[in-house]
């Protein structure tokens, strides 16, 4: 449905992890920013 769901912010972490127990089933797109500009994303699927 194109809704953001949650921000997080990793400014100091050197290897970041995040939890995606919380989130619904459902299909998600991560986008990543890192601190220099770079973007990526990939999608997952939480069944």
């Amino acid at each position: 449905m194109g809704k953001v769901i949650k921000i997080v912010s990793l400014k100091d972490a050197s290897n970041p992890t995040l939890s995606v127990s919380s989130l619904p089933i459902g299909v998600y797109h991560l986008r990543v920013q890192t601190t220099d500009g770079k973007v990526s994303g990939v999608g997952f699927v939480k069944e």
